[in-house]
């Protein structure tokens, strides 16, 4: 009989200070659930940075929008989807940050892709959807860091 894999949902207000109770629930059950240190430490650092973008750019910074996040562990891989009501979000239009002259903002993007093995974002009617996934071993993600994006 093969194991349902483990499925959690929540939902959060864009504020920061709810942040760091998420990031430290993420890398408690992705360190049950099997991963190394180095890997829920990637998660934590992932969901961090969408959720702090979320709330700069989807909400304008306002602490009351409505932020959904799905895990799902399977024995491949973590997944993660992150679903904000706020402005779309266009990847395409982010840059990498010029890492030769540092700034202080600008590298959300950069390092969710640099971090998680595979990286989509769903534009929807409202709001944009963020798919994140983790695998167990490097190297078996078919498009690594390329930010996808597509229509809902």
């Amino acid at each position: 009989v093969a194991e349902q894999p483990l499925m959690e949902m929540m939902t959060f207000p864009s504020d920061p200070a709810r942040f760091r109770g998420i990031r430290d629930w993420l890398t408690e059950v992705a360190r049950k659930e099997g991963f190394d240190e180095r890997q829920a430490l990637d998660l934590a650092v992932a969901v961090n940075e969408a959720c702090a973008n979320i709330h700069i750019h989807a909400y304008a910074g306002r602490e009351d929008g409505e932020i959904e996040l799905r895990l799902e562990v399977q024995e491949e891989a973590l997944s993660l989807r992150i679903r904000d009501y706020g402005s779309r979000f266009s990847p395409e239009k982010c840059r990498l940050p010029d890492l030769c002259n540092p700034s202080e903002s600008g590298y959300g993007v950069f390092l969710i892709r640099a971090l998680m093995d595979e990286v989509e974002y769903i534009r929807k009617e409202a709001g944009t959807e963020l798919l994140l996934r983790k695998h167990r071993r490097s190297g078996c993600g078919d498009w690594k860091g390329d930010g996808h994006v597509r229509q809902a």
